[in-house]
């Protein structure tokens, strides 16, 4: 419907597609298996160790980094994707470049970023900053005020709480003070 009101096609138009186009329902779901299927059979090579990912059993969207053949699967790094953005999480080193250059010949990769103290970046809206301590921090606040000023809302005051840490067991509250407490 989007292309007979840009006035691409006709209202009584059809077209056969080839692959998924953006925009259409279909489209994340093609994608997503046709980048599944290759992250399945994507293979890389440091000296005689042969490396591969796996598919977390608990989230699709997250690549497991193992070397083939640990009796022990030991997880080497992790490999976060969303439709086409990726993340990965892994030492420094051959295996690592290896990596790279493995996916750099599967789809044209964007510039690389790595995470240090002086190089925070944003990965799907999480701003995520590493400390002098080592520690990462992940937060959305620049998402958080972006919303703040698209819906008028940077002028108000905040709502007021009320903590409690324990109530006695034997009161329980009326509906007006649950309301209130809420």
């Amino acid at each position: 419907q989007i292309w007979v009101d840009w006035g691409v096609v006709g209202p009584a138009e059809l077209w056969t597609l080839d692959r998924a186009v953006y925009g259409l329902r279909e489209s994340p779901a093609l994608w997503s298996a046709k980048r599944d299927g290759q992250l399945r059979k994507l293979e890389w090579k440091v000296k005689d160790k042969t490396f591969y990912f796996r598919c977390c059993p608990s989230h699709s969207q997250v690549w497991l980094l193992t070397q083939q053949g640990d009796p022990d699967n030991k997880l080497l790094g992790i490999f976060v994707v969303y439709v086409d953005v990726c993340l990965v999480q892994t030492k420094d080193g051959p295996m690592r470049d290896s990596f790279l250059a493995a996916i750099g010949a599967v789809w044209t990769l964007d510039k690389e970023m790595s995470l240090t103290v002086k190089t925070p970046f944003t990965f799907l809206g999480v701003e995520i900053l590493m400390q002098s301590s080592g520690d990462i921090l992940l937060h959305q606040r620049s998402f958080v005020d972006m919303l703040l000023e698209k819906y008028g809302l940077t002028r108000l005051k905040g709502n007021t709480t009320v903590r409690i840490d324990k109530l006695p067991e034997e009161v329980i509250p009326d509906a007006a003070q649950l309301k209130k407490l809420q």
